[in-house]
């Protein structure tokens, strides 16, 4: 039974979490933090009045142009996605610079002292007007200036922090070059396991069987954002991967609304099998999903290919070249 002390201090946890209206948050890997960092860059550099200067800039960590939109607005797409911004209380948040030190602190240079003087310098700033670019931007631009070094170093920027991760962790985390598809291949449908057998139907769209493609299809899902951090879907992301490819996503958004409303599944895994049967057994959409699929599969392998152009034009016999090569690789 629990004491008068216990239920006192649930209820003031309780009344914490609804007072602040901050959501849970956890601490960001370097997969993480680079598909962040891509993702806003792709976003706002296009709306720079020079995309490649903008882009320089904000890759060596300089917020230049201060004075543009773009520039103001990836400063504030980069802080709401680690979380070091928080648009439901209009605030930079101090604890979850402390929590992503705490986390990470011993693949990191970052100095204990250093990070308290972050924290406390976040938690200094009031909450502001509005969550506008500028207004973000504003508050966090000295901040950047003064305290960039620890900065850095809490986000895996400080030189060997993220190598030290990747190797810490091993197969357990997508390594660098290693396409999100593989990467959860590795780990549900290893090689000299007896599922390791259906590996190569399942690359060819073919339906798995059991616990091991559920697992498959849930860390595909979460690794292409296809599940937000909630494991609900992302309906956008999968439209965005349709037009990557040339492809209109009227029908998907609609297949995937239907889709979605109706499934009763809970488990993260049968849901996403529930999902990916949406996107194979509806006519108008399969084929373009395929295309869209396969070409979400090479650009997992290197986040920021598309915007130092290391990515060629999109093309559609290149990118099946490219996944059959790998096929051959994992129908073994």
């Amino acid at each position: 039974m629990h004491s008068p002390k216990s239920f006192l201090l649930l209820a003031v946890v309780f009344l914490a979490l609804h007072v602040t209206g901050a959501p849970f948050w956890n601490a960001k890997n370097p997969e993480q933090l680079q598909f962040i960092a891509a993702r806003c860059m792709e976003e706002w550099s296009p709306k720079a009045k020079d995309p490649k200067a903008a882009l320089k800039n904000w890759m060596e960590w300089r917020l230049q142009p201060s004075n543009e939109e773009a520039t103001q607005c990836y400063t504030k797409c980069m802080l709401e996605n680690i979380g070091f911004y928080e648009p439901g209380e209009k605030r930079l948040k101090g604890v979850r610079v402390m929590q992503q030190w705490e986390t990470f602190n011993r693949y990191q240079s970052a100095d204990r002292n250093k990070v308290h003087d972050l924290t406390n310098t976040f938690d200094f700033i009031r909450p502001l007007k509005s969550s506008s670019c500028s207004d973000v931007f504003n508050a966090y631009k000295d901040v950047h200036a003064k305290h960039l070094e620890t900065i850095k170093a809490i986000l895996f920027c400080d030189g060997k922090s993220a190598e030290k991760y990747y190797k810490d962790k091993g197969k357990n985390v997508k390594q660098k070059g290693q396409s999100i598809f593989v990467h959860c291949e590795e780990i549900h449908y290893p090689v000299g396991s007896p599922q390791r057998k259906e590996l190569c139907k399942v690359r060819k769209y073919e339906l798995g069987t059991g616990k091991p493609f559920e697992n498959l299809m849930e860390c595909i899902f979460k690794g292409v954002r296809y599940f937000n951090d909630k494991n609900e879907l992302n309906i956008d992301e999968i439209a965005r991967d349709f037009t990557q490819v040339g492809k209109k996503p009227d029908a998907v958004k609609a297949a995937m609304e239907n889709c979605k409303s109706k499934t009763k599944e809970t488990d993260p895994g049968k849901k996403a099998v529930e999902y990916y049967k949406c996107l194979l057994a509806d006519s108008k959409v399969k084929k373009d999903f395929m295309e869209a699929f396969d070409y979400r599969e090479i650009r997992s392998k290197d986040y920021y290919a598309q915007i130092t152009g290391k990515l060629k034009p999109y093309s559609a016999s290149d990118v099946r070249k490219e996944v059959d090569d790998i096929d051959s690789k994992q129908c073994v």
